[in-house]
């Protein structure tokens, strides 16, 4: 598939009953992506009915067409505005990075929450009190030592400069989604989308990445992808490091590709 487009259905489900709004009274785009794990959520959607001063908008990019009559029960049954996009492709949390390419058009902000995560009633009103122009406060928030190391990442303080923002939690600047080179990771790493997108916003645009103050706690289970994919997170950063991102870049140097 190209990297740069993606096949995929759409499906929207309009709310029906939900007052709550931001002080502007804009909808908040958050965005998520499913595979395997359907039963979460009428979760997240009850969670997300719950939110506290701010009116939701959920975009879900589901990689597994296999569940899309599952996705589209529940969010029948709930208040919350909902917009599919099926892929035949499993690409990961990079997929959601397409539907906020959508989003940038209309909204200047968007919220990134993975599928098996509990918050509350407040939290993505924080985020949305810690949005600002190019930046990004995420609660998946690290930095790195010298030489860096993705094993020996360290928590950035609340409030404080970080290098590495998860996707899972996180608000951030739409217009880097304007930027082509957002959809040029490389495609064997697709799966460790956040590597890539702290890369471009902290060491190719100069934003700001900070911490944020919200909360967001994971559901253990064993669907979850993260296992699979520790020696690529290592191998990854490693790559970055030689592009220049977290050190000076080498006079003259040149990087090895990536096979």
């Amino acid at each position: 598939m190209d990297n740069r487009r993606a096949d995929h259905s759409a499906t929207t489900h309009s709310a029906t009953d939900h007052s709550a709004t931001d002080h502007t009274g804009a909808p908040v785009p958050v965005v998520m992506c499913t595979w395997r794990r359907p039963e979460y959520f009428s979760q997240t959607l009850r969670l997300l009915e719950k939110q506290h001063d701010v009116r939701i908008e959920l975009h879900v990019w589901n990689n597994n067409p296999a569940i899309r009559d599952a996705l589209e029960a529940d969010a029948r049954q709930s208040s919350i505005a909902v917009t599919f996009r099926h892929s035949e492709q499993n690409i990961g949390g990079y997929g959601r990075f397409f539907l906020a390419r959508e989003l940038a058009a209309r909204h200047p902000y968007v919220v990134f929450i993975d599928d098996d995560q509990l918050f509350g009633p407040s939290t993505i009103a924080t985020l949305v009190s810690e949005a600002r122009p190019r930046s990004a406060s995420g609660w998946w928030a690290y930095r790195f030592p010298l030489p860096p190391s993705y094993w020996l990442r360290v928590p950035a303080l609340r409030g404080r400069r970080a290098q590495y923002l998860g996707t899972c939690g996180m608000i951030i600047d739409t217009s880097i989604f304007e930027d082509p080179r957002v959809f040029e990771c490389p495609e064997r790493f697709w799966f460790v989308e956040d590597l890539w997108l702290s890369y471009v916003a902290d060491h190719l645009h100069r934003w700001r990445l900070t911490r944020s103050r919200a909360r967001f706690w994971f559901i253990p289970d064993t669907k979850n992808q993260f296992a699979g994919l520790v020696s690529d997170k290592g191998e990854f950063l490693r790559y970055l490091t030689e592009q220049g991102w977290l050190r000076r870049r080498r006079r003259g140097g040149t990087t090895r590709p990536l096979s």
